[in-house]
């Protein structure tokens, strides 16, 4: 928090019995709570309500009451508008029903121009002696923004965005972007489409992914489209409800071969090897898919990790999967993280493959 000067304690004397915290704040830049602090320590109080008024105050009062509202007249006096009304009751003075608009002088733009980048509307109110609104209101129609001033160069980039107009770019350059992107596919290992490896071979990658290497898929004509939404629509449900849920089963498979095998999943793997025995890794078995399978033993190894299969509905699907997979005559063995990690799975697996 930054020291109280002199020369602040002083205007905090002079004006804190006029001015309001907001007021106070944005000529001192301290926060309110430290104004607050600061004149209970100075022990200085706000005018009372019923504060006396002088002479001078009552002259402004009289001058101003015709075309000025209250609240103008009270930010000019230090004063709030039910001050300001009372006083015009007590001194038998009535408002006309309909205020004319003051116009703006030359003098009054000009502070306005000057300062409304650096202070606020309420502030230069009662400088100007207009209200808010009225501020607002012409530093608008003049144009008057706050903030940095930017540059022609980015007013026009703005523009153009606002506009949709994009840049003329040469057939030069459209070529060199082009060649770019062509390396830049080429030097990657997998394409945008699950599942799939990469090879450097361009016709099958035309092919396969059109010229640039993003997957472009086969466009239908209107006949088939209609022919597909009637087999749709009069086709088996059940028939329907498998081939959804095998495409599913396909997505999954395809994910998890993106994505790569887990850690665990990964040591199980690089034993089997080391034994030189030939596994399948994320096969679909009916409507399941196993972690891995050893076809010659007819053996599922699956390789639960701590916190995902720890759960309550997971444990109960894990149960029904292996009972379905028994079911179907094959040997199936559940190895959790920690015997994994341990080393134990070793000679679990020993005994079902029958290894030394």
């Amino acid at each position: 928090m930054n020291k109280w000067t002199n020369e602040e304690i002083e205007f905090l004397i002079n004006n804190y019995a006029n001015k309001t915290a907001k007021e106070l704040r944005g000529v001192l830049h301290h926060p309110i709570k430290s104004i607050q602090k600061k004149a209970a320590q100075l022990e200085l109080r706000k005018k009372s309500p019923n504060a006396k008024w002088t002479a001078q105050e009552i002259d402004i009062l009289k001058d101003n009451y015709k075309t000025k509202t209250c609240k103008i007249i009270g930010l000019m006096l230090g004063k709030n508008d039910a001050q300001v009304l009372r006083k015009l009751k007590n001194l038998g003075l009535k408002k006309d029903k309909y205020i004319p608009q003051s116009t703006w002088t030359n003098e009054e733009v000009e502070i306005l121009k000057s300062n409304y980048s650096t202070k606020m509307a309420y502030e230069i109110a009662p400088t100007v002696g207009k209200s808010l609104w009225a501020v607002q209101k012409k530093a608008k129609k003049l144009g008057l923004k706050k903030g940095k001033k930017r540059s022609e160069r980015t007013k026009k980039q703005i523009s153009n965005k606002l506009l949709g107009i994009k840049k003329n770019i040469s057939a030069e350059t459209r070529k060199r972007m082009g060649e770019l992107s062509r390396k830049r596919l080429a030097e990657r290992k997998h394409p945008p489409c699950f599942g799939k490896t990469w090879k450097v071979d361009p016709e099958k990658n035309k092919k396969r992914f059109g010229e640039i290497g993003r997957h472009t898929g086969h466009k239908h004509g209107e006949e088939s489209k209609k022919r597909m939404s009637k087999s749709i629509k009069n086709g088996d449900p059940i028939k329907l409800k498998e081939r959804c849920r095998k495409g599913a089963i396909a997505c999954h498979k395809a994910l998890a071969k993106r994505n790569g095998p887990t850690s665990i999943e990964k040591i199980v793997i690089n034993y089997l090897e080391s034994i030189n025995i030939k596994y399948l890794w994320e096969e679909i078995i009916d409507k399941f898919i196993v972690d891995l399978y050893i076809p010659s033993v007819n053996l599922v190894i699956e390789c639960d990790g701590q916190y995902w299969h720890s759960k309550p509905e997971r444990i109960a699907y894990d149960q029904y999967k292996t009972n379905s997979l028994i079911n179907l005559g094959m040997d199936v063995i559940r190895l959790p993280e920690k015997t994994i990690e341990n080393g134990e799975f070793v000679n679990l697996i020993k005994e079902k493959l029958c290894v030394n």
